[in-house]
């Protein structure tokens, strides 16, 4: 677990943090995504009531864990589920950052996480994409002054322009069959 090393970082000494924890929704009932989420968040902060508010409180627990050691105006960068993004986004708020922004990661490979019922009927539909929420801790002052002290703060959008267009925050994935030659999704 990355939060064990946390304890011996420096304060104020990380540029960034990119993570892809555990979703919340008890994916092929692994207890690291369900039952170890609720454990955790009723150690951290009481007794949440529902599955969603245990989620929450576990986000905003290891959140709030990764604030101190990040440099003022450091981004972090975290995957979520379309399903528990909102609580996702809620722990970051709550635990100190600033919401800047959602890349949306889409996809066309996957199983759904889906119960097959009789008459060709599910419980739930392929997802499509994976929203990635980007955070920023507070800055220091104006964003000229955080930039000359600690180098974060702004992301440098111009070295992902493509043909001079800004970056957009969509990013595609294909198929491993896809090719200069066409698609093979």
């Amino acid at each position: 677990d990355c939060l064990d090393a946390r304890p011996s970082l420096p304060a104020a000494s990380v540029d960034a943090v990119v993570c892809d924890p555990p979703y919340g929704i008890n994916f092929q009932g692994e207890g690291w995504d369900g039952r170890a989420i609720r454990e955790a968040a009723g150690r951290d902060g009481g007794r949440p009531v529902s599955a969603g508010d245990a989620y929450q409180a576990w986000c905003r627990s290891w959140a709030s864990r990764c604030l101190p050691v990040l440099k003022p105006g450091a981004h972090l960068a975290t995957f979520g589920s379309p399903r528990t993004a909102h609580r996702l986004a809620c722990a970051l708020e709550e635990a100190g950052f600033e919401l800047r922004d959602t890349l949306i990661w889409l996809y066309g490979t996957g199983l759904p996480k889906s119960r097959r019922l009789p008459g060709g009927r599910a419980s739930s539909l392929k997802p499509a994409y994976e929203p990635i929420l980007l955070a920023r801790k507070p800055l220091a002052g104006t964003i000229e002054r955080n930039l000359k002290l600690h180098a974060t703060g702004a992301l440098n959008a111009d070295t992902c322009r493509v043909e001079g267009r800004f970056p957009a925050n969509v990013l595609l994935s294909h198929s491993p069959d896809c090719g200069e030659g066409g698609c093979g999704a």
